[in-house]
């Protein structure tokens, strides 16, 4: 796969993260980092460090970097959605 379609298929994963989080950045980081290691978890890891490049410019955030901003987050009162228990309407603090 040329480096112009791994850079279009990222693009459309992140196009399809997008739509799906609601308007929410961190929702968006953790859909578009999981959708990224889903779609490639049987690539190479020469080209799927390139992949990883291409998606940094998308805000792709490892497992590791993921979990450590949730952590940060709760520590700060924050839920997963990245929203306070006065505007998360998912029903996190309930």
């Amino acid at each position: 796969m040329s480096m112009e379609a791994l850079a279009a298929t990222v693009e459309k994963i992140a196009k399809q993260a997008s739509n799906r989080c609601g308007l929410s950045h961190d929702v968006y980081v953790t859909l578009f980092s999981e959708m990224i290691e889903s779609e490639f978890k049987q690539t190479e890891d020469d080209i799927y460090k390139k992949i990883i490049e291409i998606a940094r410019k998308h805000d792709y955030a490892t497992r590791d970097e993921r979990d450590q901003y949730q952590q940060e987050m709760a520590d700060d009162g924050y839920c997963c959605h990245g929203l306070d228990e006065m505007t998360c309407p998912c029903g996190c603090f309930e």
